[in-house]
């Protein structure tokens, strides 16, 4: 009978102290940031997109210290370039929404908007044309499949992993 309330009082107690909320002492635990998970994961991703171009176009650490660093210079204009056309889509829109531009304004836009288009594409040209000094027309010709490849396979990863639970919890 005692060996029976000694068991019954040990598991109580247990019940009794696993019921309680456990409170650590520090701080509570960062909550998660979407644009930073985002932005972690893009960072990622062109660190791979890096290590993949460097493999496919067997360069050795000078051609891809110079590849990289007119590559990069080559994305910021490309990044500059679309920072404006998504300033003149949100005049655009603001426009719209507001009734404050007339047929005349908005085709002026479609004009700023489509000649940032050829600007991007005229960037294009000249970064490819401007690599014969770095690479070898064979390895020209390889960054221009492999990145054609790229795209393709990020774009089908994103539609068939990336949005589709999008805005379920």
């Amino acid at each position: 009978m005692k060996a029976k309330i000694i068991i019954a009082i040990i598991f109580l107690s247990t019940g009794f102290i696993f019921a309680q909320d456990y409170k650590p002492d520090g701080p509570p635990p960062p909550q998660y940031d979407r644009k930073e998970g985002f932005q972690n994961f893009k960072n990622k991703l062109e660190e791979l997109e890096k290590l993949k171009i460097i493999d496919a176009l067997h360069m050795n650490e000078q051609t891809t210290l110079r590849f990289f660093a007119r590559r990069d210079e080559h994305k910021t204009k490309i990044k500059n370039y679309r920072e404006e056309q998504k300033k003149i889509l949100n005049e655009m829109y603001d426009g719209i929404q507001k009734d404050s531009l007339n047929n005349s304004q908005l085709n002026e836009k479609i004009k700023e908007y489509l000649n940032i288009d050829d600007k991007i594409e005229k960037e294009q040209v000249r970064f490819i044309n401007s690599l014969s000094d770095i690479l070898t027309t064979k390895q020209i010709s390889q960054l221009l499949i492999f990145q054609n490849k790229w795209m393709q396979d990020i774009r089908d990863l994103l539609l068939r992993h990336g949005f589709r639970d999008r805005g379920r919890k």
